[in-house]
């Protein structure tokens, strides 16, 4: 199974903030100061500190970005009514669209995919201030990458990734992290 998880914390979005009030949401959970905010259509997740949106979801671009959530198969594969074909030209990302509650912290969440797969989305309360995201698609064949993309204020600064060469402040770029189980 392919798994994304963003972990916000009280600490890490504390200080950042984006000015204005939290949007109208259909779920909400708390845990301390922080609150994720679950919009079920379309799917996006933003995260409040003490009632102010300090993180929100970004919409899909075009065929190049996860948006709130997505994912994008290996090698530019095509994805058809009956299967997969290799396509070296083609590169595109499949979107979440809407979610359903399934639980009071877990999401069934449907994708642009043809072939119907699905994200199972869980929203955890860990500790005071911290909040734990994990997304889990129901079939990861031929998936290369899964992700989701954040907003960011124009005078917002991400930094801490670890061993990188190109920029200390990723802002605005696209940052590839890899995670592998086992």
């Amino acid at each position: 199974m392919r798994r994304i998880a963003v972990v916000a914390t009280a600490v890490i979005v504390g200080g950042v903030g984006m000015a204005g009030p939290v949007r109208a949401a259909d779920v909400t959970i708390s845990s301390g100061p922080l609150t994720a905010i679950v919009t079920l259509d379309p799917f996006a997740v933003s995260f409040a500190m003490d009632g102010a949106e300090v993180l929100a979801s970004s919409e899909p671009i075009a065929l190049v970005s996860p948006g709130a959530l997505g994912f994008s198969v290996i090698g530019g594969a095509e994805a058809h009514q009956l299967g997969y074909s290799l396509d070296v030209n083609a590169s595109a990302w499949f979107h979440a669209t809407t979610a359903t509650q399934v639980t009071p912290n877990r999401f069934e969440v449907a994708t642009t995919d043809p072939l119907g797969r699905a994200f199972t989305v869980d929203i955890l309360d860990h500790a005071p201030g911290v909040i734990a995201v994990e997304a889990t698609l129901s079939d990861a064949s031929v998936v290369g990458l899964t992700g989701a993309a954040f907003v960011l204020g124009a005078d917002e600064h991400t930094v801490g990734f670890g061993e990188r060469s190109d920029a200390v402040d990723q802002a605005g770029r696209i940052v590839t992290n890899w995670n592998e189980e086992g």
